[in-house]
């Protein structure tokens, strides 16, 4: 069977127009093997006085713009994903940075049920609460998911009546109770593990600098620490945050998270604190799925 060379023509040029993109070797490959099949004049003769396609020349005409326009979108859907997983690693990246931030600027959501372990009572506003305070937040990563933990403490010290807390042990600091945040990770984007020196924690917590003398309780919220908790969830924080605040806050390698993407075989790396940077968030975008 033998191609009109119009035929071609509409092949080749849709091919080098509306897909170029691909690569323009296949369009240049496509039009020399066709080149090859010149028809004779007397067919040329006879298909121009039947005029139209034939069936032959319609099915190649659709399969060959069938292929191409599925190898189209292919490559946009791609590049869609890719952006999309940009966008989504960008996103919670600049969210603990804000986290960080909040805690910093001494930020606590009002939720009307401020409690802490010297005042157990849920107290209708929050300023109500004076024996009180905030003591940062701690964020969990699991799945396609992150939570937002509120942490509270006692203002006054239970070891030395009348005296401000003396140290950070002092405050008794807890998980607030209502006044955590759930939230979803963007673009399918799930969490893979959240690490200190190779091995798995539960998660972060940010919290301000405390000093005790026998004046009270130096607080520093600029200098917010970064507190590695082995244990996940509110009790973990719980049972862990003075531990991990006395023994391992701000490590030198930084705490890092890994981000798998929804749709490519990539990952991002988030690394928290380290290098005496104990509130830089850091972000490397991988192309393997686990981080590496």
């Amino acid at each position: 069977m033998v191609l009109r060379p119009y035929i071609i023509g509409v092949i080749y040029t849709t091919h080098r127009n509306a897909y170029g993109i691909l690569n323009p070797m296949i369009g240049d490959a496509i039009h020399l093997l066709f080149q090859k099949q010149k028809p004779s004049q007397n067919m040329r003769v006879k298909a121009q006085a039947a005029g139209g396609f034939t069936i032959v020349e319609t099915l190649i005409v659709l399969a060959i713009t069938g292929v191409l326009f599925v190898s189209v979108i292919a490559v946009i859907s791609g590049k869609q994903n890719k952006t999309r997983f940009t966008q989504a690693a960008n996103a919670i990246q600049t969210e603990i940075e804000q986290v960080i931030s909040e805690v910093q600027s001494g930020y606590s959501p009002d939720t009307g049920n401020f409690t802490c372990a010297a005042d157990l009572v849920a107290r209708p506003n929050q300023g109500s609460n004076s024996k009180c305070i905030s003591l940062g937040k701690a964020m969990e990563f699991t799945g396609d998911k992150y939570s937002v933990y509120s942490l509270a403490g006692n203002k006054f010290s239970t070891s030395s009546p009348g005296l401000l807390a003396q140290s950070f042990a002092d405050t008794y600091p807890m998980v607030r109770d209502n006044a955590t945040i759930n939230k979803g990770l963007l673009y399918g984007l799930t969490a893979e593990w959240t690490r200190l020196n190779g091995s798995n924690i539960g998660s972060v917590a940010f919290v301000p600098y405390f000093s005790g003398d026998s004046d009270g309780m130096v607080f520093g919220t600029q200098n917010t620490q970064v507190v590695p908790i082995n244990g996940p969830g509110a009790a973990g924080i719980n049972a862990d945050i003075v531990n991990g605040y006395n023994n391992r806050r701000n490590p030198d390698s930084g705490i890092q998270v890994c981000f798998r993407s929804g749709g490519t075989e990539q990952s991002a790396l988030i690394t928290i604190g380290g290098l005496k940077r104990m509130n830089s968030v850091r972000l490397e975008i991988k192309n393997t799925i686990d981080c590496s």
